[in-house]
């Protein structure tokens, strides 16, 4: 699907020569199940909350995916996310609970090196107009939806954070899929990791 969209810079992944130096030291880093947002879902809603959890999930298990399918091109080794959830779980750290934790804290959970968070944001569709491609044919709308990815590295002795970026999707809401967005968006950004073999 990687032909299909066109992929937007909000910020540039940035790093200073104290941050690149840091992040040459790691060996190992953990991957967090997504802070999902969803302009459309109330949260309080017990069943649309279980439903960015079910997200959550499943965009962590996109990022392993991809990750492994480029693993020769990176220094580090990344943790299964099956063992970094089971840590959690034997903590007694909730989902909901997750992106509050100090990130010093969940890196000696994880006793990785590194830890990278992410937020999935999809914004409320908006009806957009289309222009003509040419003479022969008339312009028309469609909703367009917008989705965002926040990503961040946290150094997992002291949390402090050493990388972070984003990047944004926006396509027809009748044609492309949340997941289909998201995970483009991901393997975008495992693209831009600080971590690849020079």
């Amino acid at each position: 699907i990687s032909v299909l969209f066109v992929i937007g810079c909000k910020t540039t992944f940035h790093l200073t020569p104290e941050q690149q130096q840091i992040l040459s030291t790691h060996r190992t880093v953990s991957i967090l199940p997504p802070k999902i947002i969803f302009d459309e879902i109330d949260t309080s809603n017990e069943k649309e909350n279980d439903y960015e959890k079910k997200e959550a999930y499943f965009f962590q298990n996109q990022f392993q995916n991809i990750l492994e399918r480029k693993m020769n091109k990176y220094t580090v080794i990344f943790q299964d996310i099956s063992k970094t959830n089971i840590l959690l779980d034997n903590e007694g750290i909730r989902f909901n609970d997750l992106y509050n934790k100090d990130k010093a804290e969940l890196g000696k959970i994880f006793g990785t090196d590194a830890i990278i968070m992410d937020t999935i944001h999809k914004y409320k569709p908006v009806m957009t107009y289309v222009p003509p491609t040419n003479m022969y044919y008339s312009g028309y709308y469609v909703y367009r939806t917008t989705v965002e990815i926040n990503v961040a590295i946290y150094n997992g002795i002291d949390g402090k954070l050493l990388w972070h970026g984003t990047r944004y999707i926006s396509e027809n809401s009748n044609t492309y899929t949340i997941e289909q967005m998201g995970m483009e968006l991901i393997d975008d950004v495992c693209n831009q990791l600080p971590y690849k073999r020079k």
